[in-house]
């Protein structure tokens, strides 16, 4: 297989798993041990976290998914930049894999968030000027 093909579609599947961690729910958990899934509207957004544990843990899941969705594009990048490739489109499809995964994480049982956040993460990667 040709190695830019395999660095593409590894950075797409990479990102998903990235967008996938539940970042809110570990957060949640960890400073409260409450479940995010079980209060307000069970997702595992900033929102929900500022229900379930307040404004600090919510800030932190706001920047942590934000996070996912920016770095899987800097990786996705970094990756084929390293082979002389720009790719925009495979720097796109990474943002919208990690939305993917935080609205369908692998690892609950494909619930998740309402990906604001992580979109907003994507685009700025995509596109920093615009912020």
């Amino acid at each position: 297989m040709n190695l830019v093909l395999f660095s593409s579609l590894a950075a797409i599947a990479g990102s998903y798993l990235i967008g996938s961690v539940p970042i809110g729910l570990l957060l949640v958990w960890v400073v409260t041990r409450k479940d995010v899934r079980e209060v307000g509207s069970g997702r595992i957004g900033g929102t929900n976290a500022l229900r379930a544990a307040g404004p600090w843990v919510a800030l932190m899941t706001i920047l942590c998914d934000i996070g996912k969705g920016f770095l899987p594009v800097v990786l996705a990048r970094a990756i084929l930049a390293a082979q002389g490739v720009v790719s925009p489109l495979v720097e796109a499809l990474a943002g919208l894999m990690a939305v993917v995964g935080h609205n369908y994480s692998i690892f609950i049982g494909f619930k998740g968030g309402a990906g604001t956040m992580t979109s907003g993460g994507g685009a700025l990667g995509l596109w920093p000027w615009i912020f």
